[in-house]
């Protein structure tokens, strides 16, 4: 099953690279080198805190658990920069 999530992501200090979050999904952190490995990371901890949530039998996220089936979307706060940057799935 696929959600949409708003996904923020902040540039660090110095030369620290980015942090992804979620309001929506509380336990999301995510940290990369640039901004296309900072998402590539979300995507990865979204997957794994979801399985764990079901494996668990724990509730999703409200926000999670109230959506439909949807096709792939993505929502990004992304800051400013010259890095081009590639979203997989994305035609």
């Amino acid at each position: 099953m696929e959600y949409l999530l708003h996904i923020t992501i902040e540039k660090l200090e110095g030369d620290e690279g980015y942090i992804a979050e979620a309001k929506d999904f509380p336990d999301l952190f995510a940290h990369g080198k640039s901004i296309s490995e900072t998402i590539k990371n979300a995507k990865s901890v979204v997957d794994a805190l979801i399985e764990d949530y079901i494996q668990e039998g724990d509730p999703l996220p409200f926000q999670l658990a109230e959506q439909k089936r949807l096709d792939t979307n993505v929502i990004l706060d992304i800051p400013t920069t010259s890095e081009s940057v590639e979203i997989p799935g994305a035609a």
